[in-house]
């Protein structure tokens, strides 16, 4: 029998929370116990998420498994002399490649106060280039690892999945006067979510509501607030909650998308499973298998004119169609089939 563990934070493991990586931790472990491909999955959990977590120091019964598999964004050291594979899995490469990005450090306040800095950042991502084996959850962060020269040949892609109830609940299409725009991410800086701004001000305010759900940047919502103000039809709504996702989805009739950069983007699928069209920056990187579906506009003028053709002419339901039907492939249950795949060629590789 195969035996792996799973490496995540304390609590990662727990009732799915707001995070993705924790949502993924979560979900991939859960799934994955309901696939049975003959393989013995236990979980190790780190206590200290800002110190270096030595594989030295793991228990003997630890150390006689097949595969140790580090799922989160994590400092570490690797037993040199280990008989085990080392897999990790990379959510992003962007600390490596675009410094721009260093602006945008801090996502939480426990981020600031653990000096979660560009260069331990960096350690990081350098880490996880130094594992045996890379399971990636895109395209784009498979083809930055080999940018970054990690071979091919060492990387599997298990794309994330959304949470069932959105793919199993009925879509009830709205019926308002006013067009509801959503967004659903974090205020960090790369998320642009500034530019609702540049948007805001091509359309007719009286027409178009904006509703802003995300955990607030300690550096940015400051800075956002102003525009809260002045856009008297800009709402920020607070996080949105696990428990009723699929209502908060329901209540737009265009998701905008503004981020300059994603690993993945399970909100854009999220909104597809929900027949909402999604619009994004053409120039943004988020990969090709998230995008497929997207309106893209070049400018936040592009993104207005195509906001009101919708608003005119409806979404197209050919479009529509194809899109939910697409947003059913990305489940967790395949995330975990497909992880636990990687692990029977890992092993096969030798």
């Amino acid at each position: 029998m195969v035996r792996t563990v799973m490496f995540a934070n304390k609590g990662d493991f727990g009732p799915s929370g707001i995070g993705g990586i924790q949502r993924y931790v979560n979900q991939l472990y859960l799934h994955a116990h309901g696939i049975d491909m003959g393989m013995s999955l236990g979980i190790r959990t780190y206590e200290d998420r800002d110190s270096v977590f030595n594989f030295e120091d793991l228990k003997r019964g630890d150390r006689n498994a097949d595969i140790i598999h580090n799922l989160v964004e994590h400092r570490f050291i690797i037993d040199k002399k280990r008989e085990y594979n080392f897999v990790s899995t990379a959510h992003e490469f962007a600390p490596l490649l675009y410094k721009q990005f260093d602006y945008d450090l801090y996502r939480t306040f426990e981020d600031y106060v653990g000096g979660l800095t560009p260069r331990i950042l960096r350690s990081i991502c350098k880490n996880i280039l130094s594992s045996d084996f890379i399971i990636a959850n895109s395209t784009q962060t498979m083809e930055e690892a080999i940018r970054l020269g990690f071979e091919k040949r060492r990387i599997f892609i298990a794309n994330l999945g959304i949470d069932d109830r959105l793919l199993k609940r009925k879509i009830i299409k709205r019926s308002a006067k006013k067009i509801r725009i959503g967004y659903i991410g974090t205020m960090r800086r790369r998320k642009g979510v500034e530019t609702v701004a540049r948007i805001a001000k091509y359309l007719d305010r009286d027409k178009f509501i904006w509703d802003l759900y995300g955990r607030k940047d300690i550096f940015r919502y400051e800075k956002l607030s102003w525009l809260i103000d002045k856009y008297r039809n800009i709402n920020y709504k607070g996080v949105a909650p696990e428990k009723g996702l699929e209502r908060i989805y329901d209540g737009f009739d265009i998701f905008v998308s503004p981020t300059m950069y994603e690993g993945f983007g399970i909100t854009i699928i999220e909104a597809y499973s929900r027949g909402i069209p999604v619009l994004i920056y053409r120039k943004s990187r988020i990969p090709d298998e998230v995008r497929k579906y997207c309106f893209e506009a070049e400018d936040a003028n592009g993104m207005a004119r195509i906001i009101k053709g919708i608003a005119k002419e409806g979404y197209d339901e050919d479009r529509r169609r194809k899109a939910i039907e697409y947003a059913k492939g990305f489940t967790w249950a395949s995330c975990a089939r497909k992880t636990l795949e990687a692990y029977e060629k890992i092993l096969q590789r030798g």
